[in-house]
């Protein structure tokens, strides 16, 4: 899953938290983007297992490579 951490209705914590709280769900790669700080918003994550970070702007080559590694 490739996920903005800013969605409407919602955050990337709410949905991350939900998606680890479903036995289907819970091994599920995650890759988070955002324009905020990244270093605030990587600390947000770090207790989630098969989670990245990824800030914005990025190039469609470092997250392809970066899907690659996590799959």
């Amino acid at each position: 899953v490739v996920m903005d951490v800013m969605l409407p209705g919602c955050n990337g914590t709410q949905v991350l938290q939900a998606m680890r709280d479903r036995a289907d769900w819970n091994k599920v790669p995650v890759i988070l983007t955002t324009a905020a700080s990244p270093d605030m918003t990587r600390t947000q994550f770090e207790r989630y297992d098969r989670v990245a970070f990824l800030p914005k702007p990025f190039e469609a080559d470092k997250l392809l490579k970066l899907m690659i590694r996590m799959v």
